[in-house]
């Protein structure tokens, strides 16, 4: 019962780090959206789009090996060796991520916010190195979720103090950028005061790590092509459409924070216990689902105008398609990592994965191929790869459980 306490409880930090998280953009979109003119406004919603992205990729999968690592380690001198393999290896993908956004400032439809991308390398190197993953691992969820309440305070403050005329656009991520610098560096500190230190790695333990890792990391870069990849790739084709995706993405996201920390709190969990029983109790949340989706169909329009001050960015088939999203991935991500971990086959959880992302890949390059790649039909395709997911799991669950 002691596991189960911890859980729940594990679980409403979650849940309130989640919601400060997706909170703090929902709280300035109004200001934001009511004050930057629409190309200003596209602009910034296109680059915290590559910063979603390119975090996926600087985290290489670490928020899942490590949480599952961290949580099994006897001693601090386990816990300074794993921080000390991880940050020598996200070195190297922050200089990579950065050099991607850099070249992105060439593309014709990415010069004109060339100078939101430069700051976003700044967001993106900052946001490489907190450690999340080490107070999920380690049970410190609560510490962490305080950081990040100062930290989105400190966000929401600047942009109501500097974003000021259609041209601030370049303020917003700069807000973020010193949102982000506190952060990692009060969340290293704390770790710093638990006695955790780094420790003297060799080629060989870096490459381990790396290699463990890099089974979530593929997954999951994999599985960013038909998320967070989306925005960038109808970026090439036109910003408005990237913009219109990225809005209804917006609300998508907002409910993933509502109801992402029950897996997030249930991986380690049944990592630890393999407790599948505690899965039937989820049926529980159907309702809510169920009713929460019911509500932003029939309010979407004054939530369109409250969140982007009107409702241009409002494109129905594209927010309906989302809408569909929102119960198909809570239960994908359910019987993903955190059930595959309790039958000790995580590879499954990756294959459905790879399949997925191979299956939207493919329907990619053939709209490429008649360019007709826009918000709507991309917004489908992706609705369609998280149906395929989400089968695959379910078969794959009910032969091994």
């Amino acid at each position: 019962m002691t596991e189960r306490r911890k859980l729940v409880g594990n679980a409403g930090y979650l849940l309130l780090l989640q919601i400060i998280n997706y909170l703090s953009p929902l709280m300035v979109l109004p200001w934001i959206s009511g004050i930057l003119d629409s190309d200003n406004f596209s602009y910034v919603l296109v680059t915290i789009s590559i910063i979603q992205f390119s975090f996926i990729i600087t985290d290489f999968g670490f928020m899942l090996s490590a949480t599952d690592r961290l949580a099994r380690a006897k001693d601090s001198a386990n816990i300074g060796t794993t921080i000390t393999h991880i940050y020598i290896i996200k070195l190297s993908l922050v200089v990579l991520v950065c050099l991607a956004i850099f070249a992105l400032t060439f593309v014709d439809e990415y010069k004109a916010f060339s100078n939101l991308l430069f700051l976003s390398m700044g967001v993106v190197i900052v946001q490489a190195y907190q450690p999340s993953w080490y107070f999920h691992g380690t049970g410190r969820i609560k510490q962490f979720v305080q950081y990040s309440a100062y930290a989105k305070i400190i966000y929401i403050c600047m942009v109501l103090l500097i974003v000021k005329n259609p041209q601030n656009s370049s303020n917003v991520i700069a807000s973020l950028l010193v949102a982000n610098i506190f952060l990692t560096v009060v969340s290293n500190v704390a770790i710093a005061k638990q006695g955790i230190c780094f420790s003297k790695a060799t080629a060989r333990e870096v490459l381990l790590e790396l290699k463990y890792s890099s089974q979530f990391f593929w997954a999951k870069f994999l599985s960013s092509t038909y998320t967070s990849g989306v925005p960038i790739i109808l970026g090439f084709y036109s910003i408005a459409g990237a913009a219109i995706y990225s809005a209804s993405d917006q609300l998508y996201r907002a409910a993933q924070a509502a109801f992402g920390p029950v897996s997030q709190s249930l991986f380690p969990y049944l990592s630890k216990t393999r407790d599948l029983s505690v899965l039937k109790y989820l049926v529980f949340l159907a309702p809510i689902v169920i009713l929460s989706i019911y509500a932003v169909w029939i309010l979407k329009e004054n939530i369109f105008t409250i969140l982007f001050s009107n409702t241009v960015l409002l494109n129905e088939s594209v927010l309906l398609c989302f809408l569909i999203l929102i119960p198909i991935n809570f239960i994908s991500m359910i019987f993903g990592y955190p059930a595959f971990s309790a039958l000790r086959k995580l590879h499954y959880a990756n294959s459905s994965i790879y399949i997925g992302s191979f299956v939207f890949i493919s329907i990619v390059l053939f709209l490429m191929s008649f360019s007709i790649v826009k918000a709507e039909i991309m917004a489908l395709a992706v609705l369609f790869v998280e149906i395929v997911v989400l089968s695959l799991r379910l078969l794959w669950f009910k032969k091994y459980a």
